[in-house]
């Protein structure tokens, strides 16, 4: 059986959006069924097609059009909470979705924002202390050790109406979206294996510069012909921009001790007696990205392998990435024990961290809020009981004479019911089942007293008809040939049923509902 990914399960629900935001489908939330549970607890809704589409379909009271403001994607809710250790984000794992590498957080003030953050880094699998705060595109470094990305933020009002204990609800912010594929690079390298045998490296401070490919460095540096070939050399001062070359070649004479740069560098901030070098292993990568990364590895002055590693440019349009560090050729020509460093980097998902939070989160499935709001202009009966609740799309117009009409219904609301009036001054009960003497047609009871009767079910009915119920009370029926549903339900299949509470309504009242689903 193959896997079905987020990027499907994104897909289906933004074509449901989409068709709702076109109109070129209608989905409806529906109330069914006018009885009461027997007993105090509700049901589990049962999968036969008798239950979900005939039974659904027979006893539909009314419905109300739902909007693309209804509906959001959700994911699984995590909540930061200090001393506890996060997972950090890797594209590699098999269990990433299931794993707690990203957060959300409270607003700091009332009615503000929630604001989901991914780990890029855990420090080592330390706990988190320090809640991320930073809303930028690119990530940022906590003193807890914990590096954070900024993905989007959430809506006290929307979090309220669709969160859950489990799931949160999840749409982008457009800034982050727009400018996360120049952000789109490598934040972190990953130490599994320090090495050994990195012995060529040097600290020191700029002595002269002879152009912008060669620099004359301190004359305490190893000063063997090419000790520093295939090593890397960073420039930096506090008051002048970092760069960062690759060293093809080392050389000494009675002046001093030169290095040959790979690249020109800025001499304007390479300055002899300020400016600091450290010549280290060099980083390799190997990527797909149209800027490649850059960083910087230290040595270990006493163990000979790798401290460190500091990214210098991130690069950006990265998807892919391996990278690696090199050995020197003088360290493989003097010892023979030197092992290679085994590291790694985690690139970003494609467009970059934060373009897709719908998808970089694991989408888990839609959080529906909807609700019943007093008689909606009149337009959905009240005085009314229910006890299933579901979801339905695009049903058609109903004909006069009661078939489907050719046409679509789009009205923000529908009513199942058919009035009526008993022609004698009978009652009958809720739920009970309606019989035509000459019709056959069956219905249950929704609302009866002695003067307005209405039925559910069947819309077949005679005017002016014998009807009877199950303990045989009769009376003859005038039907309102303006209220035989609004809606032809005989070929409709719910796409979602729930059974709830029965829930009585009132025209002073708003019944509010939430849905997950789960896809």
């Amino acid at each position: 059986m193959g896997l079905i990914t987020s990027n499907f399960k994104k897909s289906i629900i933004d074509d449901m959006l989409s068709s709702i935001q076109t109109n070129t489908a209608y989905y409806y939330a529906f109330a069914a069924s006018p009885n009461e549970w027997t007993g105090n607890t509700v049901p589990a809704e049962t999968s036969d097609d008798y239950s979900v589409n005939f039974y659904n379909n027979w006893t539909m009271l009314f419905g109300k059009k739902l909007t693309n403001t209804d509906i959001f994607p959700i994911a699984r809710r995590i909540d930061w909470t200090s001393n506890t250790v996060y997972a950090k984000y890797n594209n590699t794992s098999t269990t990433l979705s299931n794993s707690n590498f990203y957060v959300i957080t409270a607003p700091t003030e009332t009615g503000g924002y929630h604001h989901i953050y991914k780990c890029i880094d855990n420090a080592n699998g330390a706990v988190s202390t320090e809640k991320p705060d930073l809303i930028q595109s690119s990530s940022f470094t906590k003193s807890d050790g914990y590096t954070w990305r900024y993905l989007c933020s959430i809506s006290d009002k929307i979090y309220s109406r669709f969160a859950t204990d489990n799931y949160i609800p999840i749409y982008a912010n457009s800034q982050i979206s727009e400018s996360a594929y120049d952000y789109s690079g490598i934040d972190i390298i990953n130490i599994q294996d320090a090495g050994s045998g990195y012995t060529v490296f040097h600290q020191g401070t700029v002595t002269g510069v002879v152009n912008s490919t060669m620099i004359q460095i301190s004359n305490s540096a190893g000063s063997s012909l090419n000790y520093y070939s295939n090593s890397a050399v960073y420039f930096y001062a506090n008051s002048h921009s970092s760069q960062l070359a690759n060293v093809t070649s080392s050389a000494s004479n009675g002046s001093g001790i030169y290095i040959t740069l790979s690249t020109s560098v800025n001499t304007s901030a390479v300055i002899p007696a300020t400016t600091s070098y450290y010549i280290g292993p060099r980083v390799v990568f190997n990527t797909d990205g149209i800027e490649q990364p850059l960083a910087r590895a230290t040595v270990n002055a006493n163990t000979y392998a790798i401290s460190s590693i500091q990214i210098v440019d991130a690069g950006y349009g990265i998807t892919r990435a391996n990278v690696s560090i090199l050995t020197s050729a003088y360290a493989l020509a003097t010892t023979n024990t030197a092992t290679a460093a085994n590291v790694s980097c985690i690139p970003p998902p494609p467009g970059g961290h934060g373009s897709n939070p719908v998808n970089e989160l694991g989408i888990k499935g839609i959080s529906i809020n909807f609700k019943f709001a007093n008689g909606e202009s009149n337009t959905i009966p009240t005085n009314i009981k229910y006890n299933k609740i579901g979801i339905i799309k695009s049903p058609y117009n109903v004909t006069a004479n009661g078939t489907k009409s050719a046409t679509a219904y789009t009205s923000n609301t529908f009513n199942g019911l058919i009035d009526a009036a008993p022609g004698t001054a009978v009652t009958f009960t809720v739920s009970d089942t309606i019989t035509g003497a000459n019709s056959g047609a069956k219905a249950l009871v929704a609302f009866s007293n002695t003067t307005i009767l209405k039925l559910v079910g069947d819309k077949q009915f005679v005017n002016g008809e014998v009807i009877y119920d199950t303990s045989n009370n009769q009376t003859t029926i005038t039907v309102n040939a303006a209220s035989t549903s609004d809606i032809y339900t005989k070929d409709l299949y719910p796409l979602y049923v729930q059974n709830i509470d029965t829930t009585e309504r009132s025209n002073t009242q708003i019944e509010s509902f939430r849905i997950i689903i789960q896809v």
